[in-house]
C-alpha cells in the first residue's frame, strides 16, 4: 500500500470515529487522578547534555580518538610520503579528516525526521539541536587541540604558526558543510564534505611546491586572514540555523 493510500485510510478512519462523550471523559480522568502516577520532572544541565550524547553514535567518537594516533604517528615520522615541507602538510591536511568522521552524524542532528520528533518533545528544538552540535564540536575540539599541541612539542614551531596551519583548514570546511548542510542532508553531505576536502588537499599539495610556497614566512597573513574569514562564515551560519530552529514551519517546508 502506497503511502497516500495509508493516509486516506487513516483519515477515513479518523471521521468515522465519534467524539468522546465529555461525562465518559471527565469519570476516566477522575479515575486516574486518584492514583499517585510519579512525574519525572526535566533535569538539569549536565542530566541534559548526557541524554544528547546518549543519543549520538559512540563509533564517531572512536574514530577521532583513532585519529589522533594516527596524526601523533604521522608527524612523529615526519617521512611518510616522501614530500617537501611534508610535516606541515600533514599538519593541514589531517584536521579536516577528524570533522569529515563526524559529518555524517551532524547530518543526522539536522535532518527533517530528526527536527520533527524532536519538535514534540518536552526539549525546545534549538536547545537540542545545539546541544548535540556543542558535543560533537567539543570532543573534535579537545581531540585537534590535543594533536596540534603535541605537533609543537614534535616540529618545534611557535604555537601562532601551528594553529595556523592546523586550524585553518579545518575551520574553513567546517564553514563550508554548515553552507552544505542547507540544501544537502545524509549521504549527500558526506559526499559533499568529501569534495571539499578534496579541494582543500589539491590547494595544500599544489601550494607546498617551491613555485608557490604557502608555508613561507610572509603567507602566514593569509593564512590568519582565511582562518578569521571561515570564522565569521561560521558563526553567520549558526545565527541563521538559530533562526532557522525558532520558527520551525519554515524549517520542514
Amino acid at each position: 500500500m502506497k503511502e497516500r493510500d495509508v493516509i486516506r485510510a487513516l483519515r477515513r478512519v479518523a471521521r468515522e470515529q465519534q467524539a468522546c462523550d465529555e461525562m465518559e471523559k471527565d469519570r476516566i480522568i477522575g479515575a486516574v487522578t486518584q492514583y499517585e502516577i510519579p512525574v519525572r520532572k526535566e533535569g538539569g544541565f549536565g542530566e541534559f547534555l548526557a541524554l544528547q550524547f546518549s543519543f549520538i553514535n559512540k563509533l564517531a567518537f572512536l574514530g577521532q580518538i583513532l585519529w589522533l594516533f594516527l596524526f601523533a604517528y604521522a608527524i612523529w615520522d615526519g617521512q611518510i610520503f616522501h614530500l617537501s615541507n611534508e610535516t606541515l602538510c600533514i599538519l593541514s591536511m589531517a584536521p579536516p579528516l577528524l570533522l569529515l568522521l563526524t559529518v555524517e552524524e551532524i547530518s543526522h542532528v539536522y535532518n527533517r525526521s530528526m527536527l520533527e520528533i524532536e519538535y514534540a518533545t518536552k526539549y525546545s528544538l534549538r536547545r537540542v539541536v545545539t546541544a548535540r552540535l556543542f558535543l560533537l564540536g567539543t570532543v573534535s575540539g579537545v581531540i585537534l587541540l590535543a594533536g596540534i599541541f603535541f605537533a609543537k612539542m614534535r616540529l618545534g614551531l611557535d604555537l601562532i604558526s601551528v594553529l595556523t596551519y592546523s586550524l585553518t583548514p579545518y575551520v574553513c570546511m567546517t564553514f563550508l558543510l554548515l553552507l552544505f548542510m542547507k540544501k544537502w542532508k545524509g549521504q549527500q553531505l558526506t559526499y559533499a564534505g568529501l569534495m571539499v576536502y578534496a579541494v582543500l588537499l589539491s590547494v595544500i599539495l599544489i601550494g607546498r611546491l617551491e613555485a608557490f610556497d604557502i608555508y613561507r614566512q610572509n603567507f602566514l597573513g593569509i593564512w590568519i586572514a582565511v582562518l578569521f574569514a571561515s570564522l565569521l562564515g561560521i558563526v553567520y551560519q549558526f545565527r541563521k540555523l538559530w533562526f532557522r530552529l525558532e520558527h520551525f514551519e519554515l524549517v520542514v517546508d
